[in-house]
């Protein structure tokens, strides 16, 4: 989006390049599928089943053709990461504190900081060695800079202090906490924290075996019949309890696996989590984790002291300026708004309240529609492809 010459074109290639990938991702899913029923047998770690299939359906050239493809791919984005991560790094914290310094110093620290990014990230996955455990990581890395961004542009009352306050906890809370409080035995050795839910029993339709019709519970094989199913305890706050020594049953518990600490809320309110499904305890924890950050904001904002009236009309007056196609133009649509910082103040969905809220235009109207009709080809070319064989 940075390298496109206006808005117009940012918003476009940022829809496009994501509804491209919605047809990407159920392409790999069908993908997927296609393996599992070829080598079901043959293959017991789902993740390795990409190149199981390499290895059985292609030849060596092109075995060494898809593995230069990926290649490529991850190494176009990981430059990407890099150079932004690094970039980030230095105009937003190292310049102001060193406005002097030359050019070649701060190439020096961008070289560093990629480094440093790189040697962090191989530690982290070493440290992990399960990619769904990775990406959760990184979503909770997102849960950091998220809330404050999206507050930050939407709602002037927001205060310095507030900010950083949700950032400390999402990054104390939701990453640290989260993702490393496994390894604190003050955390994964408490039994506050290595409750398990409660032992249920579930009814669920599904096909006699020749066990049922030999037992008398069905007349043939196949038979559609309601089974009782044991839902064995799980973890309430980490994914997995387990004993400490595994084949000692006197050994204590212990919690392995993602610390889900925002559960706690709920817990001293009197919420019977032992009564939920994992499914219900970790959207339950993914959900708090994003509103705490947005309250957090909202409630120190309004006990800490607001920013200037004239930086504020500024800030927002700036970035509710159009991009122009060219450097020139750019600078006297700027020229505007630094004389007259509220010039947009017509276009807010509320003049004279703090939110930032744009009154949508019928270009908006139009794409918001258009959208919409592509998410519908999007379903209807998964609906097509569950359909065949039948």
């Amino acid at each position: 989006m940075g390298s496109a010459k206006d808005e117009e074109a940012s918003r476009l290639g940022r829809i496009n390049g994501n509804m491209m990938k919605r047809f990407a991702i159920i392409l790999w899913g069908f993908t997927g599928l296609i393996g599992f029923a070829l080598y079901q047998n043959a293959v017991s770690d789902p993740d390795m089943i990409w190149g199981y299939m390499s290895r059985q359906l292609l030849g060596p050239g092109l075995i060494g053709l898809m593995i230069v493809c990926l290649l490529a791919a991850l190494q176009s984005t990981v430059s990407a990461l890099l150079v932004s991560a690094s970039a980030m790094f230095t105009k937003t914290l190292y310049e102001p504190l060193r406005p002097d310094c030359p050019q070649k110093e701060l190439v020096l620290v961008n070289r560093l900081v990629t480094v440093f990014v790189l040697v962090v990230s191989v530690l982290i996955t070493l440290y992990f060695q399960d990619f769904l455990r990775v990406f959760k990581f990184m979503l909770s890395i997102g849960l950091v800079f998220g809330p404050p961004f999206w507050i930050a542009v939407l709602w002037r009352r927001a205060t310095p202090k507030a900010v950083w306050a949700a950032i400390l906890y999402s990054a104390l809370v939701t990453v640290w906490l989260g993702n490393f409080g496994a390894d604190l035995p003050g955390f994964s050795k408490s039994n506050t924290f290595c409750r398990m839910t409660a032992e249920k029993t579930a009814t669920v339709k599904a096909g006699a075996v020749q066990k049922d019709v030999d037992e008398g519970r069905a007349l043939s094989v196949g038979q559609v019949m309601e089974k009782a199913i044991r839902i064995e305890p799980r973890g309430i706050f980490f994914e997995e309890i387990v004993r400490e020594i595994p084949h000692d049953p006197q050994s204590p518990l212990i919690g392995r696996g993602r610390f889900r600490v925002s559960l706690i809320f709920p817990a001293l309110l009197g919420v019977k989590l032992d009564r939920l499904g994992v499914g219900d305890l970790n959207a339950l924890g993914f959900y708090l984790d994003i509103l705490m950050p947005f309250l957090i904001i909202f409630l120190v904002s309004y006990v800490t002291r607001r920013n200037s009236q004239a930086g504020l009309d500024q800030f927002y007056g700036r970035l509710q300026t159009p991009v122009r196609g060219s450097p020139e133009e750019d600078a006297l649509e700027m020229e505007r708004t630094r004389a007259n910082p509220t010039r947009f103040k017509q276009n807010k969905m509320f003049p004279n309240s703090s939110f930032e809220l744009l009154k949508p235009t019928r270009r908006d109207a139009i794409g918001f529609v258009a959208i919409w009709a592509i998410v519908a080809l999007v379903i209807l070319f998964l609906y097509l492809l569950t359909q065949i064989g039948r």
